[in-house]
């Protein structure tokens, strides 16, 4: 599904860019969530709030005060012109220079390493730009694809914690937390 121009994208690898949302592109999103919902509701809790395209274009105008205040990003991940998910900034802490990264994908572009090429520019920006020091990334365990990321770019399993996220008034999921600190992203940047 093909994004509203206009927007700005971060450079990306070839076939993938991260466009930052605008309210203007809530009706793609919701429909990519829309479609998508009953596996973004299994892991995570904001798809259940997400009725409507008002609804989206609610949040992400959130995001982008946000985005104004603590310098956060909300992108789209977009993969040859279509937009196939989302990665974002949460839990933005200007005076720790901390932040955790949360992402989506749709089920058809999983197993193809668009979200692992994502996070690697999110941090650039982060651990660059912004000049933050710790980066976390909180997963249910159960969710193998989701873990794999941060794994994969060197972030270090700091444990479980049970029963963490509530996705409904009656059901609770464990959350792994993977932390990143500038150091160790800019020893593993030296290596490669």
């Amino acid at each position: 599904m093909k994004l509203p121009e206009p927007y700005f994208a971060l450079p990306g690898e070839g076939d993938l860019a991260l466009a930052l949302l605008q309210p203007h592109h809530a009706d793609v999103v919701f429909a990519l969530v829309d479609a998508n919902r009953e596996r973004l509701e299994r892991w995570l809790p904001w798809p259940a709030l997400m009725k409507s395209a008002d609804d989206e274009r609610k949040a992400i105008r959130q995001l982008n005060i946000e985005m104004a205040q603590h310098g956060a990003i909300c992108c789209a991940v977009i993969v040859e012109g279509d937009v196939v998910g989302g990665i974002g900034m949460n839990a933005v802490n200007v005076d720790a220079r901390s932040c955790d990264i949360g992402y989506w994908l749709i089920v058809e572009a999983e197993g193809r390493g668009y979200m692992t090429r994502s996070v690697q520019l999110v941090l650039g920006y982060v651990f660059g730009p912004l000049g933050f020091n710790r980066v976390t990334i909180h997963a249910d365990p159960a969710n193998v694809r989701s873990c794999r990321v941060p794994e994969r770019l060197g972030f270090r399993k700091v444990g479980v914690m049970q029963q963490a996220c509530a996705l409904t008034a009656s059901r609770a999921v464990d959350v792994a937390m993977y932390e990143l600190l500038a150091c160790d992203w800019r020893q593993k940047e030296v290596a490669a």
